[in-house]
């Protein structure tokens, strides 16, 4: 069994099957998500690698997705790597068995500890950036043709004369060398949205509804958990106090007010921009008002939390942790067989994405089409060797936990949508208490 989902079985109802899906994108060099000047003494090549997991029931009903980008900025002699956890949503079509709060945070842990060396990164050229970047017939013509390729080497491969080769060894001669240590952070932030990826997945009954302040405390102890022996836990809710802000982090003694970008010089040099970042506004409004070269990160973050998206909407989180000088080959892994990792290009990758946001998740014969039929059909005709892994659930109903904390927990916790809500300047909501 994938290593992953033998991790993540260990949450799920003894006894009880469940598929499991996790595909990953070919690593592509692109730009920096921190700008950085070429004419910098110390500028690293950046990589990004796209990471999709979803778990669905024995009858091909999805319950879970999430979607995370791994970006590594690779310096002479370390690694800057940042997890950034773009999208986690439940379908709510059934009433979940488990918590998802502990599947979520075993996902993103184990993204966190992924042996860098296993993304197979070729060197930096002029031939490979065009190879991955064009998203048109040629690229992926040229694509198939390796992946075909590929597969002559496989002793398996019904063409004994052209798989006896040894280019799969040479290969590895066209493989990045990596230095040994990484920075790890992992990065989010906690928007609401009627769904993130299953489309009018909101009706469905089992699903949840709750606010922007009810989701930050839904993903802090996750993310806490992930990152509990980590130095730097960092939180801002733009356009809320300090004294409000600390209520959401009292309970865990090594969080603090803040960010884990450099304090140093301009913001739009230091802070990482992501995937629909609510930052990204404003950044380039500073660019637009010609102050990106006076304004630093505190102040950023400090007139930040006076944009409208902020006063107005629903209560946004911001979370940061870091840990430095880990390295890059887990001792934990290297003796490990696993099975492969399903492959796709950036161009392929998308489209698959689009074909999972292609369906309405209010219909429950959608889902099964779906995932029975239109995923491995996609999958064939992209010539990626694909099957779900079968999970099998090892936790005893005795032993189920009740959350996170070890405290009773109302059935919220399974939720990862929220509902719009007018958030106050203070970024709580005090109820008035009932007279008796």
């Amino acid at each position: 069994m994938n290593k992953l989902f033998k991790e993540v079985s260990k949450y799920l109802p003894e006894n009880v099957q469940f598929k499991g899906l996790y595909l990953q994108s070919y690593p592509v060099y692109i730009k920096s998500p921190i700008y950085i000047s070429k004419k910098s003494e110390n500028f690293p090549d950046t990589v990004k690698i796209r990471h999709y997991i979803s778990i669905n029931n024995e009858d091909d009903i999805t319950i879970l997705g999430i979607e995370i980008f791994v970006y590594l900025q690779i310096y002479h002699d370390y690694i800057d790597q940042f997890v950034f956890v773009s999208k986690c949503d439940t379908v709510g079509l059934s009433k979940i068995n488990f918590k998802v709060g502990l599947v979520v945070e075993k996902i993103v842990e184990f993204i966190t500890k992924y042996d860098l060396t296993k993304y197979n990164i070729k060197q930096k050229g002029k031939n490979e950036e065009e190879h991955h970047q064009k998203d048109n017939q040629n690229s992926e013509a040229v694509f198939l043709i390796n992946k075909f390729l590929e597969k002559l080497q496989d002793s398996k491969f019904k063409i004994p004369y052209y798989s006896h080769s040894d280019n799969h060894v040479e290969s590895s001669k066209f493989l990045r060398a990596l230095p040994s240590t990484q920075n790890i952070k992992v990065c989010l932030f906690t928007k609401a949205a009627p769904q993130y990826i299953f489309p009018n997945s909101a009706k469905n009954p089992h699903k949840h509804i709750i606010n922007g302040q009810q989701l930050l405390k839904w993903w802090i102890p996750v993310i806490n958990n992930v990152t509990s022996q980590w130095p730097i836990h960092k939180l801002i809710i733009p356009g809320s106090d300090e004294i409000s802000t600390k209520k959401f982090i009292e309970a865990f003694p090594s969080w603090s007010i803040g960010h884990i970008f450099k304090p140093q010089g301009p913001a739009v040099y230091s802070i990482a921009l992501f995937p629909d970042d609510p930052k990204g506004r404003f950044l380039e409004h500073l660019i637009v008002e010609n102050r990106f070269s006076t304004v630093n990160v505190d102040q950023f973050y400090e007139e930040l939390g006076y944009r409208q998206e902020f006063r107005l909407g629903d209560l946004v989180g911001l979370i940061g942790c870091e840990i430095k000088g880990v390295a890059i080959v887990s001792e934990n892994t290297q003796d490990e067989i696993e099975e492969p990792i399903p492959r796709l290009s950036v161009y392929q990758y998308k489209q698959f994405i689009n074909l999972v946001k292609s369906e309405d998740y209010h219909i429950e014969q959608d889902i099964k089409n779906l995932v029975s039929t239109k995923i491995p059909a996609f999958m064939e005709k992209n010539s990626i060797n694909f099957e779900y892994i079968s999970i099998t659930g090892k936790m005893p109903k005795i032993n189920q936990p009740t959350n996170i904390s070890g405290k009773s927990t109302p059935q919220i916790i399974n939720t990862l949508t929220v509902k719009r809500k007018a958030n106050d300047l203070t970024g709580l909501v005090k109820k008035k208490k009932q007279s008796k």
